[in-house]
């Protein structure tokens, strides 16, 4: 198993990214709410390329702790496909992160420049500032994600995204 993020993932990048040579770069930016983000620099047939790579926070090879109903980071992967194929501007997902590859949870894909927005979202407060899922009567509040129609939404494989790869 790879000790770091970098010797894990350059083979990776070589097998599954057509037209890599090489890893250039892996830089770890700050900014995401809950999962690691990275800013990746290939060397290809036709010059410097960049990515960005989603993986769950943890040493490479860590299995992502499951946070209540979190699908996970495959399952993410699908759905950037799905909004994508939908026509909303989504990255193009390049590789969903296998066990063998020993990096945990994650995916590779197209990078978009921008800002992550995710620290802004989530503020570190206390618990007791946090948005409740519930009114006191137990009704779903206006703010809860369950407002929304499943029918209104893509379908969506359910088997592991490694299986489609």
């Amino acid at each position: 198993m790879a000790a770091t993020v970098e010797e894990a993932l350059g083979p990776i990048l070589e097998r599954r990214i057509d037209g890599c040579r090489k890893l250039i770069s892996c830089e770890r930016l700050s900014g995401g709410a809950s999962q690691e983000t990275y800013r990746i620099v290939i060397a290809t047939d036709a010059g410097e390329r960049k990515l960005a790579m989603r993986r769950a926070p943890g040493k490479p090879g860590d299995v992502a702790p499951h946070h209540g109903v979190y699908p996970g980071l495959a399952t993410e992967a699908e759905l950037i496909r799905a909004a994508r194929a939908a026509g909303v501007p989504e990255p193009e997902i390049f590789w969903v992160l296998t066990p063998e590859d020993g990096l945990g949870d994650g995916f590779i894909m197209e990078w978009l420049d921008g800002e992550a927005l995710g620290a802004r979202m989530v503020p570190s407060a206390p618990a007791s500032c946090a948005i409740p899922r519930s009114t006191p009567s137990g009704q779903n509040s206006p703010n809860n994600a369950a407002r929304f129609s499943r029918a209104s939404t893509p379908s969506i494989s359910t088997s592991p995204a490694s299986a489609r790869a």
